[in-house]
């Protein structure tokens, strides 16, 4: 395991700051490039829920990407962050897309003139409904379906689920007249994240273009767009393997030759992508703060680890929850037992050494300085020999990170973000 920058960086980053994220701009980049090199013909959006850094929001938008916004508040950070940039080539509200549950009147009034609507449930078409009728005017949404399908599972073998309209509901609202004041152009599915299997993608993605035909026959019409949602995963540890895009891609690109010969090659076709490209780029960095021996266990105290990075810690609690080799993932929040790798870089050094590796290695407990006994990122990990002022670094770190951990508990500093740009610059 190495890191993509000369470690001096970290070195010089902890003289002002105890712990910190660093996202590297060159990881990101050759990520993007990736996703458009496979998929020339698919647009892809940013969830801006994975890491909403203004810097790494920034990078991503200004590579092309439209947005996936959960919330009035990312709607607005996106428009605002295209203004930013000077990209004006389309307008917010074909680029950013408003997707989630429970939306509030205000939410949709914030967001109508700035972002495509995803209606979430039968309650919110009606909701959007009258306010198209208060302002008499007529407007085009987007739903997000609940598909009778699951991964890995066959037609017909659909799931309850918060979030979406049921695929037989769906067809029956089009079958009503309830909505005057609205147009449904678009679909937007999403099942599950961080999948890393390319034919279970692909068999997703094959029922989405055949539901989307469907939709479009009761509809008369081709949809403008069609979101398939996210899905592909990141390798954690050593033995995943990244999604094969171009067996991914060369699948897509069978649809979209189809689409082409039955006249609906206008169709927008979207990816969201949260993790894909910054989930590799980020690491987190906390100082070792102490050390002490309890009855012959060696504690490392770190300066800030649940509540600067708080997914290793629910790895341990998994681990002490069940003994269950391969726990089932609870996305985001818990990915799996191997999810993050940990690396030491002492004092003075400019070698970083991961776990496990170090001739003078120790078994010890890492964690943090909260005052609550679950503060634990690693229990009887090989370590090297460490001290007060050596680092310890965390991998995976660029997404769902810092905006998932409780940085408010304790009252302590929270840990700084750093964002390493391609040039060398570092940006805060």
């Amino acid at each position: 395991m190495r890191i993509p920058m000369d470690s001096r960086i970290l070195h010089d980053l902890s003289d002002h700051y105890d712990s910190f994220y660093l996202y590297d701009e060159k990881t990101i980049l050759q990520r993007i490039q990736a996703l458009r090199e496979a998929f020339p013909e698919v647009e892809f959006l940013y969830s801006v829920k994975s890491n909403p850094h203004p810097e790494v929001l920034k990078t991503m938008l200004s590579h092309g990407f439209g947005t996936d916004a959960a919330s009035l508040g990312e709607v607005l950070a996106a428009s605002r962050c295209y203004e930013a940039i000077g990209d004006h080539e389309m307008p917010d509200r074909d680029r950013i897309f408003y997707s989630a549950p429970g939306k509030s009147r205000k939410d949709l009034l914030g967001a109508w003139q700035c972002a495509a609507i995803i209606a979430d449930s039968p309650g919110e078409i009606r909701r959007i409904e009258e306010i198209a009728a208060e302002m008499d005017k007529k407007i085009s949404i987007g739903v997000r379906i609940n598909p009778a399908y699951t991964i890995g599972g066959t037609a017909g073998t659909g799931a309850p689920a918060k979030f979406g309209i049921d695929e037989e509901q769906f067809f029956s609202i089009l079958e009503s007249s309830g909505h005057p004041h609205l147009r449904i152009n678009g679909i937007h599915v999403h099942l599950r994240s961080q999948m890393l299997n390319t034919a279970l993608l692909i068999n997703y993605h094959n029922y989405l273009f055949d539901m989307a035909d469907r939709i479009e026959a009761a509809i008369g019409a081709p949809l403008d767009y069609i979101n398939l949602g996210s899905g592909i995963g990141i390798p954690f540890t050593e033995q995943d393997r990244e999604v094969d895009l171009s067996v991914l891609s060369g699948a897509l690109k069978e649809h979209l030759r189809r689409r082409k010969e039955n006249g609906k090659a206008d169709t927008r076709i979207m990816i969201e992508s949260g993790r894909y490209a910054p989930g590799k780029s980020g690491w987190y960095v906390t100082k070792v703060m102490d050390r002490k021996i309890s009855r012959g266990k060696t504690f490392i105290v770190l300066n800030s680890t649940m509540n600067g990075f708080v997914r290793p810690s629910l790895v341990e609690m998994v681990r002490h929850l069940t003994d269950d080799p391969a726990p089932a993932a609870w996305e985001p929040f818990f990915t799996g037992l191997d999810t993050f790798q940990f690396l030491a870089l002492r004092s003075g050094d400019e070698e970083v050494i991961p776990a496990g590796a170090s001739e003078d290695g120790e078994t010890v407990d890492l964690v943090g300085s909260l005052c609550t006994g679950v503060d634990v990122i690693a229990s009887d990990i090989r370590m090297p020999h460490l001290e007060p002022g050596d680092l310890v670094i965390i991998t995976n770190a660029g997404a769902y990170a810092a905006v998932m951990s409780p940085m408010q508990f304790a009252s302590m500093e929270k840990p700084a973000q750093i964002f390493l740009a391609e040039d060398g610059t570092i940006r805060s």
